[in-house]
């Protein structure tokens, strides 16, 4: 895949740099396992493309004044003198400057702006996450952080970022709370879960709370902390006492957030209903209204839907049989009134299991 941008300023490979920029991304399958050797593929990309800028050239188009290359496969130093000898040939001028960065460039640009996982919060499936929180933060603060995180780890390798993650980002990182309510299985927990594993990974401390109590009680103003409560009002259905303690603590509570301590609170919807007509907040803010986001399975889009399929099923270890039958099954399940998050996981974990199955067999069990 490659693209080019025309522009007068970019911030790139230094500040305020000018010209025409050819971007080439090259996406090398398995290239880090072991025996690999992308070398090859890699310059077979990079050699099609370079012809294509040469005809290009060749009609009468303005010559790239920075050509780069970026993929997920490590690059040896030959492959690399083989690109530069190649589109040199290609340019004929000394003033095209030729940029060649590999996996491990870009693993170590994400590494060091880690702000980026909470706008892509995908990346954090794709490494050893833990390793990469060990590395990256206190060890204090890592294990404090690992009980309000049980099982993150594993979600970042299957979740998808859909709209209501992103309304629920802008939610919290504008007002330092957010309420995700909603039906059963539509993934309420699954994006608390990962704003708090993006802010773990910018060195924030995640705490899973039962009750305000627990805010009040470890909040430490010099420390970023993520507050995760889940249920908050009750979990199958309305409890009293626990929706008092918050009547009586949320207005302190919400005193002490700002944009380095964030309250995540979860609810179905019935249930928040319910609050909002008993509990009385004496609070400046409108609660919930001000920082509510819905998150409902069917205002998935069909993308996210198949997103979210394709993780899951990349994640799980199926049978070249059953991978093919899933292929053909994937538009019947995607469309299903009863599609969710946790229907999906379940399909797939059952599936596993399975040397083989019909598509119309998958369907089936989908269905359920």
């Amino acid at each position: 895949m490659a693209e080019t941008l025309s522009l007068r300023l970019f911030n790139y490979p230094v500040a305020n740099t000018e010209g025409l920029f050819v971007f080439q991304a090259k996406f090398v399958e398995a290239a880090n396992a072991a025996g690999a050797r992308p070398d090859p593929i890699i310059r077979k990309a990079v050699y099609k493309e370079v012809e294509r800028i040469g005809q290009r050239i060749a009609k009468g188009e303005t010559l790239p004044t920075h050509y780069i290359l970026f993929t997920n496969a490590p690059c040896k130093m030959e492959t690399r003198e083989a690109i530069f000898t190649k589109l040199k040939e290609i340019f004929k001028s000394t003033e095209v400057h030729i940029h060649v960065h590999d996996g491990n460039d870009i693993c170590a640009w994400l590494d060091s702006a880690r702000e980026i996982t909470r706008a892509f919060p995908t990346i954090l499936g794709f490494s050893d996450l833990e390793a990469l929180l060990r590395d990256h933060m206190e060890r204090a603060i890592f294990e404090r952080s690992k009980a309000a995180l049980e099982g993150a780890v594993n979600l970042a390798k299957v979740f998808v970022p859909t709209r209501a993650y992103y309304n629920a980002v802008d939610s919290i990182a504008k007002q330092g709370f957010v309420v995700l309510s909603g039906p059963p299985e539509a993934g309420k927990t699954a994006i608390g879960k990962m704003i708090c594993l993006a802010q773990h990974a910018r060195g924030w401390e995640v705490i899973e709370c039962r009750d305000p109590e627990d805010v009040l009680k470890k909040y430490q103003e010099n420390q970023p902390q993520c507050f995760l409560a889940d249920d908050f009002f009750g979990r199958t259905e309305f409890d009293p006492t626990r929706a008092q303690r918050w009547e009586a603590e949320l207005p302190g509570v919400l005193k002490r957030l700002d944009n380095r301590h964030w309250l995540i609170l979860t609810s179905r919807a019935h249930i928040l209903h319910i609050g909002e007509r008993e509990v009385d907040i004496d609070s400046e803010i409108i609660f919930p209204q001000t920082s509510e986001v819905v998150v409902e399975a069917t205002s998935l889009t069909k993308e996210d839907r198949a997103r979210i399929l394709y993780r899951h099923a990349k994640s799980a270890e199926l049978s070249a049989k059953i991978k093919i039958s899933l292929k053909s099954s994937v538009w019947s399940i995607i469309e299903m009134r009863t599609f969710t998050a946790e229907r999906v996981r379940r399909l797939v974990q059952e599936l596993g299991g399975h040397e083989s199955e019909s598509p119309r067999s998958i369907i089936k069990l989908a269905d359920i």
